[in-house]
Formats: structure tokens, C-alpha cells, sequence
């Protein structure tokens, strides 16, 4: 990096930095005091002292610094620092530069050290006073060339001349310092950047003519969908520019205009714009434009021609989900040359989050921002002061802590027995104010206090201490109430001092703020009801249901039920008149009515799995129709619950106060004491489905295990139907009812046998049956003897042996081995029986072949 800017190192440097005023040429647009190009246009050689013709020296109060020759890189020059003078354990070197005072500088350079140093350093060198120093680096030899960036503030009553580096050498020839590309400029200003999206001086800066489409450089455009707008003379001030919308395309009855500008989404805008109307206009309008979705409008006029300009003012806010590219305005020509709007001075910026103001009226860092010594009358600046009717009041240094600044009353004045201070400040009449101080009491005081003061009326007044000395420091703490017809203009603090030098009284971190209103309290619940455990924003996942024949199609119309339970655990209680299968509506439901004279209630239930555990989220939803003649009030029970032991009552469905209508909903009751919405929606025929969500919240509800549907008809016409019984369990995650293959086994055990030629589709059995994925694959160890395809079909190619294995879609597996034999010829020829050695051969190759097959027998069985 260094030998690659060293061309312009060098001309900025002699610009710069370490050089006498007068001898040194500056480039007024450098804003750099050094640039890290000045060494390469030093010579080789120690720094003179004093400085040469560009500045630099080092100075004879050290080791003198070096322009050397980079020791990492010879093409690249840089300033050593070393133990060059016997006795100077530091080498420095300097540069005469005009550095401001109170001013910031980024400091960059980079250095290489040698050996080791405690500190290495740079310093502005004032021409009186205290340097203003650095340590950019100590420790040992570094790896290479390292990369120093700091910043050094100039004091603010300092005339500098010059800046400095140095470096400890510790006396020792070993170790060496070495810098270079220095670059030392103002820190710039940070900048607000302009809130504003348009600003009325943008109209001034475009050209008189029609704005383009596409847009001009400044972003402004025309649309082709509209009349164009242009940019004008104000018809009503010539030396002032404006853009115009008129009637100048045939057929297009809008006027037009765009400006491309970042609309962030989510945000309102405030607007202000000059216009003028000439003939008149239903609406003239602004848009926020997003790439994609619906504008953001707002008609800021309709009407008649206006009286002259008119100022507009009002907001806009982008949705949240918009992204948007351009602002436009519009304006409704009617397709007549007679109507024009003009627009001017517009200002498009983003509202500013409004900002509480401080309800205090005194804070307790006020007194730190008073000066030392008596509280003048009329009051200072701050508007603090003390009254000539008592002794002055004082800020005085803290008498436990000379750090801190408070205020002071004593016996200061002869004859004036109190001392006080006032603040003049705008209290609200008839509004209570909390007050905090810390006060101290050296001798004694009948009393210390603070007041309110009117201009007209009573003061309010609080005494917040009286008594002996304090032991130290104490903290007050009370409220002061205005009255509704006062006018206050002051606060003011006083202290009894009894006319005795000895008493004094000090108040400090005084804190002032008006009392907020206490939220109105709401009536309490005597008996709230608990959260639901179900929580709006989840989403809940419901399992298969756990009920067996809900929808009774299994049983034979007529069966009635008992408390010898039904497949499915459905029963009735022998108390009550027993439900009964009927077919109504074309489905078989379980039928409630009066059957006797004997029982008053008609029920049925269904017991629920033994499974169920406290904290359980359950699922009750089931079909139901009611024909009664009367008021469903005037019933002793028309209900379903669960019932829990002592026939208590969870979770009530009490159709006596919850109407069978569409859309009604109410809640549970019964034992509970968190009562469920019931949710009713109506089906056809006069069928109803009713759906409650519930917690199993107690022992008792569970060890029951039962629902239980009851109705008390009046006479034989009347019916509780229920059709469609569900229950499902309830879960934050959803249910996997996936069955996994267990195992798998072929049918024909561990081989079979096929002759060249042969097919043969192998049979197979997956455990369980009722597995959810069964699908399996099979491959052959030996395609030359026996191939299989994926069906299991298996051919054999040739004499031999091979296995066959199947796999599940899990990874379960089986193999099988198969052993094929040659094909008998068709026509045994006419030979001579095989003797000798040949027919040895032919035997001992068909004993090697068997011997073989038992062997993969043999082998694999542990598999079969």
C-alpha cells in the first residue's frame, strides 16, 4: 500500500504538517495538517533541528529521528525513531503545522517497532501549555507493519504550533520505531440529513417547460396517462416558478405530475403546499405511488376557482406493506381549458415522534448550573433569586462535600430572622404536586419549609422539617395541592434561622413535578374467573376421534341402552328412561323421549378412555336436535355434561339457557371454575352441531370417565336426538398416526430352488399388516444367476447360487437364497456311459456345485 500512493504522498505532504508558515505552501482545498505522501519527499538522513524547508525537524532533546529507507520494503521511505544519542532515551521528531484549538482530528499512520518500547507516541505541541497526547502503541516487536486510528482534541484555549511523535527506546541500540502514511484532518461535522422528501425550493431549481416523460434528472416527470404538467411563471408573480396543471392533451381530462423520492412504509408524512385554482376542479390531489398495491391519497381541494394562493397542510401514511417509488399530484381539468391548478412550495417530510415534555419544574441539577455566591433579587437568568425581605439565600459548595453544589440559608442579614430563595415558574392552580429534596440543618431551626406563592391569595405552604442539626444529609418527600382560583408564579424555600449565626439550613436535588392522575381502579371480581389455558394466538391440532361408534350406524334400530354397555361404552343408567336407536333424517341417531311414567329423566352416556390424565386437552363435539312444545326454560334438564364422581356435574351444556340457534354460543357451568364458550352452528333439518374445547382440571372428573346426555320430556312426542359423537385430544403439535414395519419375511423360509429358465414371484409377509408405509424393493446378489424384479418376480439365468433380499421403506430386511440348476435336455443322447476320469470330473463338479449352495445355505440361515 505504502510505494503504491507514493506519488501523491509526496505532493500532499509537502502541503502539509511539520513546516514553518512562511515557509511552506498550502493547498486550501487539503483539509489534511499531513498526508502520508510527505516522507517521500524528505531526504534520506537525520532531521535537522531546527526544521528543514518543509517543516520537519527533530529536536535536540532526543534521539534525533531518521528518514530511512523502509526495512521491509526498499523502494518505500519512512522515519525511524532510535538510540542514537548517548543518554536520550527517547527519539522524536516534530512538525511545525497551524493546528486549531477546540478542534477534533482523525489521526491515521502506520508503524513497525523492533525490540520492544513502553510507549509510542504523538503529541499537538502547544506554544504554551499542556501537550495534547497519544500512545498509540507499546508492547514488543510487532508482526510487520500495523495500522494505527485514533482521534486528539485540541484544548480549546491552546495556540499550537506544531505535532510531534515519539518513541521510548529504553536506552537500547535494539530497539526502533519506524512510522509512516500519516494522515491528520479536521473530523467533519456530522451532518442531519434533510428530513424533507421535498423542499419548495425544488420547483425554482427545475426548467420552465413541460416535465418529462421519464422523469428529469431531479427526478420530476409527467405521466403519458395524463395532460402533462409544467413548470411556470406564477401567474400571480412573475420572478417565482410553479408547476401548472391544465387541460393540454386532447381526451385526457387529468393533469399530472410525479417525483421518484424513497417513501419508507409504515410512516406518516406531514405536507404543506401553496395552490391556486383558475374555473374550478372536483378534486386536486396527492399520492404516495407503491410499486405494487393502492395508493395513498388525499383531495386537498374541490371547489371554485380560489381568492388568490391558498396554503394546504395535512398528512398521509404509507401502509406497512407498501413499497413505494414516487409522489404525485393531480388535478381534474375537466377536459376544459379553462381550469388550471398551480402548486408551489411544497415540503413532504416525516412527522417527528412527539416528545414529552418535562413535567418537572425544578430539578436537582439545576443548582449545579448556578454560580457561587448570593441568589440575587430580582432573580438571575435561570430565574432563581432571593427576596430583600428575608436574609439572601446562597449557593455554596456542599459542607460534606466540596464537590457538589447546594444552596445555603443563614442569618445573613441583621434583624431578618429568616432566610429564603424563590424560583419564579408556572404552576397550574388546582393540580397536586409530588416534591422531593434532600436538606441538612446545622444548629437548629423551628422551621423549614417550602411555599407556593400566588400573586393574589394564600401561599401553600409545607413545612418539611423542624428541630435540631440533622445527623448528616435527610430526604423529604410530600405533595403540594394549588387551589383552583390561585395564580402562581413562584416557589420558594425558607429557613428560620432565629437570627443566630450558628443555624444554617442547606437544600440540594430539589425534584418538582405535577402528581400523575391515578388510573380509574376497576370494580373487583369478587370471583374472577381463571385464564384458559387455551391461548388465542396457537393453534391447536386435533387427533382422530377417540370415540367408537359416535355415529351409531353399527347398531340395529330398536337396541336400547343399558347399564351393560353397548360396543363403544355406550350405556343408560337404569334411574332414567335408556336412549334408544332410531333412524331419523335418514341416519341412526340415539333417541331420548318419554317411555314410561315411572322416570322422570331420559338419559344415555358414553364412558371415555382410561387414559386420560389431569392437565388433558379434549375436543367434545356432537349432533343434536330437539323437538319440545314448550319453553325450553320450563324443563327440569335439557343438558350434557361430564360427570364426575357423586353424579357431579363438569362442564354443563345447558340447552335451558343456551338457545339452539345458528351462531349462539354461551358457556359451560357446572363444578368448574373455568367455564368454556360453547359454539352452536346450525345444520339442516333442525340439526345443530355443538362444540365446546375444555381441560381436564380434576381427579374427580376423570376417575368417572363418562359423558352424559339428560332430558326430561313431557310426553312421547318429544325427543333429545344426538347423532355424531366425537371426542378428540387436543395438541400444540400436530398428531403422527404413522405405523412402522416391524419386520418383513419371506413366505417360501430360507430358499428355493428353480431350474434355467424358471420365473418364480417370491411371496412375503410385513408385520404388522396394517403398517402405514409398506412398500419394499428388492435386489439379487449374482443378475447372472437369478434377476428379480420389483414386483419379487425372480428368473434364473444360469446354474449357480445367489440371494434375494427385500427392504422396507424403514430399512427392515429379509433374504432369501436361491439355487438354480441346469435345464434337463429334452433327448438324452446315445453315449456311453461317462468312466473314468472325465466322469469323475462331472461328478465331483456337480458335488462342488451343491457343496456351495449349502455352504450360502449355510451361511445365511441366521438370517432366515
Amino acid at each position: 500500500m505504502k510505494k503504491r500512493f507514493s506519488v501523491l504522498l509526496v505532493a500532499l505532504i509537502a502541503l502539509a504538517l511539520f513546516g514553518f508558515a512562511s515557509q511552506t505552501k498550502v493547498n486550501a482545498n487539503d483539509d489534511n495538517i499531513i498526508t502520508y505522501g510527505d516522507f517521500e519527499d524528505l531526504e534520506l538522513g537525520n532531521l535537522p533541528d531546527p526544521a528543514n524547508d518543509k517543516g520537519y525537524g527533530s529536536g535536540n532533546w532526543d534521539s534525533y529521528a531518521q528518514v530511512v529507507v523502509d526495512p521491509l520494503d526498499e523502494d518505500n521511505q519512512v522515519v525511524k525513531f532510535s538510540y542514537t544519542v548517548e543518554g536520550k532515551g527517547f527519539a522524536s521528531f516534530f512538525k511545525f503545522a497551524t493546528v486549531k484549538d477546540g478542534v477534533t482530528y482523525e489521526i491515521e499512520l502506520d508503524y513497525l517497532v523492533e525490540g520492544t518500547t513502553d510507549n509510542f507516541g504523538m503529541r499537538f505541541a502547544p506554544i504554551c501549555g499542556d501537550d495534547v497526547l497519544k500512545v498509540f502503541y507499546s508492547g514488543a516487536a510487532t508482526d510487520g507493519w500495523q495500522h494505527a486510528k485514533f482521534e486528539l482534541t485540541t484544548n480549546k484555549d491552546g495556540a499550537y504550533d506544531s505535532i510531534g511523535v515519539w518513541f521510548n527506546t529504553g536506552s537500547n541500540e535494539a530497539n526502533a520505531g519506524y512510522i509512516d502514511n500519516i494522515v491528520i484532518k479536521e473530523k467533519a461535522e456530522e451532518v442531519e440529513p434533510d428530513p424533507n422528501i421535498i423542499s419548495h425550493g425544488d420547483i425554482e431549481a427545475l426548467e420552465l417547460g413541460n416535465l418529462p416523460d421519464p422523469a428529469n434528472a431531479q427526478g420530476f416527470g409527467s405521466g403519458n396517462w395524463d395532460s402533462y404538467a409544467q413548470v411556470v411563471a406564477d401567474p400571480l408573480d412573475e420572478d417565482n416558478q410553479v408547476v401548472k396543471f391544465a387541460y393540454t392533451v386532447e381526451g385526457k381530462g387529468f393533469a399530472s405530475f410525479f417525483k421518484f423520492a424513497t417513501v419508507k412504509d409504515g410512516v406518516t408524512y406531514e405536507i404543506e403546499l401553496d395552490y391556486l385554482v383558475e374555473g374550478t376542479t372536483d378534486n386536486f390531489g396527492m399520492r404516495f405511488a407503491p410499486i405494487c398495491g393502492d395508493d395513498v391519497l388525499k383531495v386537498f381541494y374541490s371547489g371554485a376557482a380560489t381568492d388568490g394562493w391558498q396554503h394546504a397542510k395535512f398528512e398521509l401514511t404509507t401502509n406497512k406493506d407498501g413499497a413505494y417509488d414516487s409522489i404525485g399530484v393531480w388535478f381534474n381539468t375537466g377536459s376544459n381549458e379553462a381550469n388550471a391548478g398551480y402548486i408551489d412550495n411544497i415540503v413532504i417530510k416525516e412527522k417527528a415522534e412527539e416528545v414529552e415534555p418535562d413535567p418537572n419544574i425544578i430539578s436537582h441539577g439545576d443548582i449545579e448550573a448556578l454560580e457561587l455566591g448570593n441568589l440575587p433579587d430580582p432573580a438571575n437568568a435561570q430565574g432563581f433569586g432571593s427576596g430583600n425581605w428575608d436574609s439572601y439565600a446562597q449557593v455554596v459548595a456542599d459542607p460534606l462535600n466540596a464537590d457538589n453544589k447546594v444552596i445555603k440559608f443563614a442569618y445573613t442579614v441583621e434583624g431578618k430572622g429568616f432566610a429564603s430563595f424563590f424560583k419564579f415558574a408556572t404552576v397550574k392552580d388546582g393540580v397536586t404536586y409530588e416534591i422531593e429534596l434532600d436538606y441538612l440543618v446545622v444548629g437548629s431551626t423551628d422551621n423549614f419549609g417550602m411555599r407556593f406563592a400566588p400573586i393574589n391569595g394564600d401561599d401553600v405552604l409545607q413545612v418539611f422539617y423542624s428541630g435540631a442539626a440533622t445527623d448528616g444529609w435527610q430526604h423529604a418527600k410530600f405533595e403540594l395541592t394549588t387551589n383552583k382560583d390561585g395564580a402562581y408564579d413562584s416557589i420558594g424555600v425558607w429557613f428560620n434561622t432565629g437570627s443566630n449565626e450558628e443555624n444554617a439550613g442547606y437544600i440540594d436535588n430539589i425534584v418538582i413535578k405535577e402528581k400523575e392522575a391515578e388510573a380509574p381502579v376497576d370494580p373487583v371480581d369478587p370471583d374472577p374467573e381463571p385464564e384458559s389455558p387455551f391461548d388465542p394466538n396457537k393453534t391447536y391440532y386435533q387427533s382422530k376421534t377417540t370415540t367408537v361408534n359416535g355415529d351409531f350406524e353399527k347398531f340395529e334400530v330398536g337396541t336400547t341402552f343399558s347399564e351393560a354397555q353397548l360396543e363403544g361404552a355406550w350405556g343408560s343408567v337404569s334411574l332414567d328412561m335408556p336412549g334408544k336407536i332410531v333412524t331419523v333424517d335418514g341416519s341412526k341417531v340415539v333417541d331420548l323421549t318419554k317411555t314410561d311414567d315411572t322416570h322422570t329423566y331420559a338419559s344415555c352416556f358414553l364412558m371415555l378412555p382410561d387414559t386420560l390424565e389431569v392437565g388433558d386437552m379434549l375436543r367434545l363435539s356432537y349432533d343434536i336436535k330437539l323437538v319440545i312444545n314448550d319453553e325450553a326454560a320450563s324443563y327440569t334438564a335439557i343438558d350434557s355434561c361430564f360427570v364426575g364422581g357423586a353424579n357431579k356435574s363438569y362442564y354443563l351444556i345447558n340447552y335451558k339457557t343456551i338457545a339452539l340457534a345458528a351462531g349462539d354460543s354461551g358457556k359451560t357451568s357446572g363444578n368448574e371454575t373455568i367455564h368454556y364458550p360453547v359454539v352452536i352452528t346450525a345444520l339442516e333439518n333442525g340439526w345443530f352441531n355443538v362444540t365446546i374445547d375444555v381441560q381436564l382440571t380434576n381427579k374427580d372428573l376423570i376417575q368417572t370417565n363418562s359423558i352424559r346426555w339428560l332430558f326430561t320430556p313431557k310426553s312421547a312426542e318429544e325427543h333429545m336426538y344426538i347423532d355424531n359423537v366425537n371426542i378428540y385430544m387436543l395438541s400444540e403439535t400436530p398428531f403422527n398416526y404413522d405405523k412402522a414395519v416391524e419386520s418383513v419375511r419371506f413366505n417360501d423360509g430360507s430358499s428355493v430352488s428353480l431350474k434355467v429358465g424358471d420365473e418364480k414371484t417370491l411371496a412375503y409377509t410385513i408385520n404388522p399388516d396394517d403398517a402405514t408405509d409398506k412398500s419394499v424393493t428388492f435386489t439379487t446378489s449374482n443378475a447372472n444367476v437369478a434377476s428379480v424384479d420389483e414386483n419379487g418376480k425372480v428368473t434364473a439365468k444360469a446354474a449357480g447360487a445367489c440371494s434375494i433380499t427385500i427392504t422396507t421403506a424403514n430399512g427392515k430386511s429379509a433374504q432369501i437364497a436361491v439355487v438354480v440348476s441346469a435345464q434337463a435336455p429334452t433327448e438324452e443322447p446315445a453315449t456311453q456311459p461317462k468312466t473314468g476320469c472325465r466322469a469323475g470330473k462331472a461328478i465331483l463338479a456337480e458335488i462342488s456345485l451343491l457343496c456351495a449352495v449349502m455352504f450360502v445355505v449355510r451361511k445365511r440361515k441366521d438370517l432366515f
